[in-house]
């Protein structure tokens, strides 16, 4: 029997089943793979499948997961808005998109390129995202990079940020309003 390649292989190559029996199958070439060289070879999913040619040999090509990743699968979608349809799985370092190219929700991207956690405090933070240098969004009266703490002259840490002490400057020592983080109680 002869063996259909869809024009990804030069030629084929006798194999022997587990039962006994000869079979021609594709020696693929393209980074293709399968019987017929049917399908791309795992990674390989940058752009679709397609039979070769003589004008286009319609190569499998390797997805770009920026060294996250050895998996992906083709996105249609993908390939039709950028022209790539390889979209990564299982992206490692924390990391997320596509190509593996963004730091996943709630992490930052330092200088070395490694994704870190935020770590936001859930109840002195607007969201557990941070900026580019890991400082995170604080609610009203509510200092720190990690927004976990009252600043001065604010107590009560809770769920709305923390409350103004409203000490009378005159009244407080060396003429400084301050009161205590906790019970707001002037000093």
């Amino acid at each position: 029997a002869r063996c259909k390649c869809n024009g990804h292989a030069s030629e084929c190559v006798t194999t022997r089943s587990l039962e006994g029996e000869e079979r021609q199958v594709c020696k693929c070439e393209h980074n293709t793979a399968g019987v017929d060289c049917e399908q791309c070879l795992p990674f390989y999913n940058d752009a679709p499948w397609g039979r070769a040619n003589s004008t286009h040999f319609h190569e499998c090509k390797a997805c770009n997961c920026n060294g996250f990743s050895n998996r992906c699968f083709f996105d249609k979608e993908l390939f039709e808005l950028s022209g790539h349809g390889g979209h990564c799985l299982d992206c490692a370092g924390n990391r997320d998109g596509p190509n593996c190219e963004r730091c996943r929700d709630n992490y930052f991207q330092r200088e070395d390129t490694s994704c870190i956690a935020c770590n936001c405090n859930e109840i002195g933070s607007r969201s557990l995202q941070c900026n580019s240098e890991g400082r995170c969004q604080c609610k009203p009266g509510v200092t720190g990079d990690k927004c976990d703490r009252c600043d001065n002259n604010f107590y009560d840490f809770g769920a709305w940020g923390c409350k103004p002490c409203e000490c009378y400057g005159p009244g407080s020592y060396n003429n400084e309003p301050k009161c205590d983080p906790s019970s707001g109680i002037c000093q």
